[in-house]
């Protein structure tokens, strides 16, 4: 979910990612400008298995939730243009807005 696409999100499947949420962002800001300072998400990156050079950002308070991009910061980025996407969403249906999850990571030797 959550990839922006003419404003609205939608379900992505794996592999299907296309570039250009960055510039969407200013509409996406817009649309729930006075909440979208309210909350903070935690977002994991990881390096992508399957293609090198790009980044997979999830966001776990928010399933379905995630974005990539071909550096760090691009990865981030987009990932916040994909959580406003979520959360616009969510306020136009009148869903309730999640906090961030409690979480942890724990390193296991095997």
């Amino acid at each position: 979910m959550a990839k922006t696409r003419r404003g609205r999100a939608q379900t992505v499947k794996k592999g299907s990612f296309s570039g250009g949420m960055r510039r969407r962002s200013s509409r996406i800001i817009r649309g729930i400008r006075g909440d979208a300072m309210k909350y903070r998400y935690m977002v994991t990156l990881r390096p992508d298995p399957e293609t090198e050079g790009v980044f997979l950002a999830e966001v776990p308070a928010l399933p379905g939730c995630h974005s990539w991009g071909r550096s760090r910061e691009e990865a981030i980025a987009n990932a916040r243009d994909a959580i406003l996407c979520v959360l616009r969403d969510m306020k136009a249906s009148k869903e309730p807005i999640p906090q961030d999850v409690e979480h942890s990571e724990q390193e296991v030797a095997v």
